[in-house]
């Protein structure tokens, strides 16, 4: 993307008080009075440890120190690079632009009679499902069993917003509170998602920065990406690619290298295709990119003279291969590197790898590399 975020985390660092700390600033006003004092009686005091007047300005630096903090904060809270909180919410809305509050996440359950009954079975809305977890969804509008029928499927919504009512996979919501006269099963026959967090600091901040690109419809890149980062903030990565004339293609990486589903990619697609969004010669297309999938295998092992920190090293490679696999798939078409591996386990204080899988491989702009196996073994000590 053109105005990539990083441009402006580069931007040079700035002081509104010169990073002044306090024991220069006390020496300052030391000198000062010194000065000062001289300049009206043509003699020079000199403040020992215990004059009254030193006591004074030690008394009382830190309370002007402080005063200076503040003027520090007032002034880069002023700046998109800095400003945190409350004061992010009031830069953004000098744009327009306001923070992605927070969602629930959504399934769709199942609804299941015994058998099919000669009479229309009602299920109320705000029906009630759990795991047994302490946490509820509920299903969205009143529907009904028609007569004949044994089975209905429904939206539910999780009461909690947020990523708690995230990751439910299909059949774990299994419960309903109050049972209903002649449902014998309940399940959840899609997984969980769709839940965020209020949108983070760093989240918001990229949006503000990316908010000119939105003032008009969408057709630059960047427009593309502002547009559908309003829309969720859950979005980690995107492409926007042209595969034909007046056709844009998105591709959704959502964060942690998550792979959007089929209700997110239509939601989002339905967002961009506003009339007040996109052009009205384009055709918006979204989708998930193509998962490539490759296993990490071999050995490794570490130097006799590490051997007293054997099981630390052993836990720093378990976290380093963790990072790998996290970097490896949070970005799209970010190419298979078994070089950046090595380069963390030799960090985590590995002697050497004999490294069977990945090998390298180029991964194309609309995929991602996710491992769906991961076995490197510890190989034992070796010479230096």
């Amino acid at each position: 993307m053109a105005n990539d975020i990083q441009k402006l985390y580069d931007l040079p660092e700035v002081s509104f008080i010169e990073d002044i700390a306090a024991d220069t600033l006390l020496e300052e006003m030391i000198t000062d009075f010194q000065d000062k004092y001289y300049e009206l009686t043509g003699e020079y005091e000199t403040l020992g440890e215990l004059d009254k007047f030193r006591i004074l300005m030690n008394a009382s630096v830190l309370k002007i120190y402080q005063a200076f903090q503040t003027i520090e904060k007032a002034g880069k809270m002023n700046l998109l690079k800095y400003a945190t909180g409350d004061y992010l919410d009031n830069l953004g809305a000098t744009r327009g632009i306001t923070r992605n509050p927070a969602k629930a996440a959504t399934c769709t359950i199942k609804f299941s009679l015994s058998q099919a009954q000669n009479s229309v079975i009602s299920i109320p809305a705000g029906t009630q499902i759990t795991a047994g977890d302490g946490v509820y969804f509920i299903t969205d509008n009143y529907s009904e069993i028609p007569a004949g029928s044994s089975e209905l499927e429904v939206s539910a919504t999780c009461q909690a917003e947020g990523t708690v009512g995230n990751g439910y996979v299909i059949g774990q919501l299994n419960t309903i509170v109050e049972p209903i006269a002649y449902i014998s099963a309940v399940t959840n026959i899609t997984e969980s998602t769709g839940g965020e967090d209020i949108q983070s600091d760093d989240s918001f901040r990229e949006k503000i920065f990316l908010a000119p690109s939105g003032y008009s419809t969408a057709g630059p890149e960047d427009a593309y990406i502002y547009w559908a980062k309003a829309y969720s903030a859950a979005i980690g990565d995107i492409k926007v690619i042209t595969p034909a004339d007046d056709t844009v293609q998105l591709i959704i990486l959502l964060k942690d290298g998550m792979i959007p589903d089929i209700e997110f990619l239509n939601g989002l697609q339905e967002y961009l295709s506003d009339g007040n969004i996109k052009p009205m010669t384009e055709l918006i297309t979204v989708t998930a990119p193509e998962v490539v999938e490759y296993e990490v295998s071999g050995t490794y092992y570490i130097n006799r003279s590490n051997k007293d920190d054997a099981v630390k090293i052993q836990a720093a490679v378990t976290a380093a291969l963790d990072e790998y696999v996290s970097w490896q798939k949070e970005k799209i078409g970010r190419d298979l590197n078994p070089f950046h591996l090595q380069y963390l386990l030799v960090k985590a204080g590995v002697k050497r790898i004999e490294l069977i899988s990945p090998t390298y491989l180029d991964i194309t702009d609309t995929a991602v590399a996710i491992a769906n196996v991961i076995s490197l073994e510890y190989g034992g000590i070796e010479d230096d």
